[in-house]
């Protein structure tokens, strides 16, 4: 630069401000592109996201296979892509059923049980006179 003269501040600034373009604005806008999908556990019944969509899809399907009796104690939650069965039913087979359907679900990566109850049916409530037998597994 000659003597006297003023920095050319413009080019600089311009040469700056594409340096950081390419380190900082680039990179970012690869990322957005991962979440322009929903992702398969956050799909609610039509669609659309649904934080709890999981768990939604899982107990309207579990509403359409089984009388109402035989789900009706049973909560069907979910902790990410995990799916949590809470409550009380009659048997292990009709437990066995239902985990074997939550995990056709896209986005299920595993049922916990922990917190179901076995209960006959002409009861199928929490009785504390009555002797109950809880299952403590995962299934995943």
């Amino acid at each position: 630069m000659p003597e006297g003269s003023m920095p050319d501040w413009e080019n600089t600034f311009t040469s700056f401000s594409t340096a950081l373009e390419e380190e900082y604005v680039q990179p970012f806008a690869t990322m957005t592109s991962l979440f322009k999908q929903i992702p398969p556990e956050r799909i609610g019944l039509n669609g659309e996201y649904d934080y709890y969509g999981l768990s939604k899809r899982v107990q309207a399907k579990l509403e359409a296979l089984y009388q109402a009796e035989d789900i009706a104690q049973l909560k069907v939650r979910q902790r990410g892509a995990m799916i949590v069965l809470l409550g009380n039913v009659s048997n292990r087979t009709l437990l066995n059923q239902i985990v074997q359907v939550a995990m056709t679900f896209d986005g299920a990566v595993g049922v916990e049980y922990n917190g179901v109850n076995f209960v006959p049916p002409s009861i199928n409530r929490p009785c504390p006179d009555l002797p109950f037998w809880r299952a403590s597994h995962q299934f995943g």
